[in-house]
């Protein structure tokens, strides 16, 4: 019970952000990059950000500290945006080829 009610929470956060977020908008996402290290990036005159990566060990979402420009693509400026890219849409499309 516990699950579902987290899942429909997570799904409901996720109509909540706006269009804008490039994540979303992005029909180009490969979640490939969902299995990368997290990378603080190469940005030098920036104050560094906390964001999210997916952590494939684990398949958890988890924070870190993102220089602001550089880095990869397991790079999510929310947590609800990590979990849906790396764990709902990758369980979703398993699940629906069983």
């Amino acid at each position: 019970m516990i699950p579902i009610l987290l899942l429909l929470l997570f799904s409901y956060s996720a109509m909540l952000i706006s269009s804008e977020d490039e994540e979303i908008s992005d029909p180009n996402f490969d979640p490939k990059v969902c299995n990368l290290e997290s990378d603080y990036g190469n940005g030098k005159n920036t104050t560094p950000v906390i964001r999210w990566h997916y952590h494939n060990s684990t398949q958890t979402c988890q924070p870190f500290v993102y220089s602001g420009s550089g880095g990869n693509g397991n790079n999510f400026k929310s947590f609800d945006m990590c979990y849906i890219r790396c764990f709902l849409v990758p369980n979703k499309t398993r699940d629906e080829k069983e």
